[in-house]
């Protein structure tokens, strides 16, 4: 009848008479003998072989064995390996034991967040820890997130365990990318340059539709229109991929590679933020033109060398602080044209092109103020002084665009050194400007100056 009972709920036991709790044979013969250590009488919970099989069929019955019995190996080590929470009741001197943790930590990788300096150290019992909970990889010694194995283990049993790998391993694809299939919050843990590209955000909600609003946000495009591009062909739908751009430039990024170098497409995008050339396989020139026209940073995007004289003309006609870019530094055309738009750009010429007279001279025609920026030795030329004695009475102001894209980007006021002169185009209508080109005429003609330049 006890025994019956007992199968069916260990604690039973503890109402049975003292006599059969006491009975060895019993305790041994029931399958859940484990749980029934606890009830029986003290002399069976020091009893090794008692012991020794109650911990086999239930680890944490080890709590119940007498003390004397939790400093026994053999005893420690099959409790451990039934169940790991009984690495808590085992001897402290035990706990050291490198085998008895390696058994602990592979059924409960937690264990290792209390663990030893040393063992967090031990790589193969890192791997047994991760494996089991990925998570521990929080607390394991630096050089290993910097192992791709451990790191892999981690990640494939809790993606979220990302980030305490290394940036270079955050950074890694296969990596990334199995940490997102083990779950979708993962995304914001992989390296910044990776989830930034597009191939990389369709790829990771192929993996896991739970990445989805993290790749919206990232990207900050509309989380349906990037479920869209995982479609099979949406990305070479020329109508879609169009209609999308409408709706945002950056959705110029998920298409495929021949539409983005569609003339029609990629200014669409473009007219909406110049950003969008970064995405774009060819630029045309009117959009190279178009994203100038926005922010003279654009020509940073494009392939400088390979443009024509014609074309470099026309883009620094269209914004003039595009010489600014060290791939112009030395393209006289395109300092010809930018100095006719603005002469004060003369300021950022290098002095090779500031010795250069037709340079100087469509610069003061322009704006008689870049007589200042001109070498000295062409101050004394004859032909450029007569520029400036017939140049405009006030100098000509840039226009709405440049002077957006020159705002916070190091342009450089003209300064006198009295503090008397602000510079153009901000002068006060009767600006002190010509003033001061003329006092520069008169000292280049050998008369004295109250300025020194």
């Amino acid at each position: 009848v006890v025994r019956k009972a007992v199968e069916q709920n260990a604690r039973a036991f503890r109402f049975a008479a003292e006599s059969l709790r006491a009975d060895r044979e019993l305790l041994l013969a029931v399958s859940r003998c484990g749980e029934l250590l606890r009830y029986a009488v003290e002399e069976l919970r020091a009893d090794r072989d008692v012991v020794l099989v109650a911990v086999s069929h239930g680890g944490l019955a080890l709590r119940s064995a007498h003390q004397d019995l939790r400093d026994d190996r053999e005893i420690a080590l099959a409790a451990v390996r039934s169940a790991s929470g009984a690495f808590a009741y085992i001897s402290e001197s035990l706990r050291k034991d490198r085998e008895m943790f390696l058994q602990a930590v592979s059924q409960q990788g937690d264990l290792l967040l209390d663990a030893p300096k040393d063992f967090r150290a031990d790589r193969e019992i890192v791997l047994a820890a991760v494996r089991s909970s990925g998570s521990a990889l929080s607390c394991v010694a630096s050089r290993l997130t910097k192992d791709a194995e451990v790191v892999l283990e981690a990640v494939s049993q809790n993606g979220r365990a990302l980030q305490f790998a290394s940036c270079s391993l955050r950074e890694d694809s296969e990596i990334a990318l199995a940490a997102i299939q083990s779950s979708g919050a993962a995304y914001p843990f992989v390296g910044k340059e990776l989830r930034s590209k597009c191939w990389f955000a369709l790829q990771a909600l192929q993996r896991s539709r739970e990445a989805l609003p993290y790749v919206a946000e990232e990207l900050q495009i509309d989380p349906d229109t990037v479920l869209t591009f995982t479609e099979p062909k949406k990305q070479d739908d020329r109508d879609f991929v169009f209609q999308a751009v409408r709706k945002s430039w950056r959705a110029l990024q998920f298409a495929s590679p021949s539409l983005r170098a569609d003339d029609v497409i990629v200014l669409e995008a473009v007219q909406q933020c110049w950003e969008a050339v970064k995405f774009a396989t060819e630029v045309g020139l009117p959009t190279m033109v178009e994203a100038v026209r926005q922010d003279w940073r654009a020509i940073h995007c494009f392939f400088c060398d390979e443009l024509s004289d014609c074309e470099v003309s026309a883009l620094a006609a269209t914004n003039p602080h595009i010489v600014r870019s060290a791939a112009l530094k030395h393209s006289r055309p395109a300092w010809l044209a930018a100095v006719r738009r603005n002469g004060l750009m003369l300021q950022y010429a290098s002095l090779q092109l500031r010795l250069d007279k037709e340079v100087v001279m469509e610069a003061v025609r322009q704006n008689a103020i870049a007589f200042h920026y001109a070498a000295p030795p062409l101050r004394k030329d004859p032909d450029i002084l007569q520029c400036v004695a017939a140049g405009p009475k006030t100098p000509s102001v840039q226009s709405a665009g440049e002077e957006s894209t020159s705002k916070g980007m190091g342009a450089m006021p003209v300064r006198a050194k009295e503090g008397d002169f602000e510079g153009c185009p901000h002068c006060p209508k009767e600006s002190p400007c010509r003033d001061m080109v003329a006092s520069l005429v008169t000292r280049e003609a050998g008369v004295v100056s109250p300025f020194a330049v």
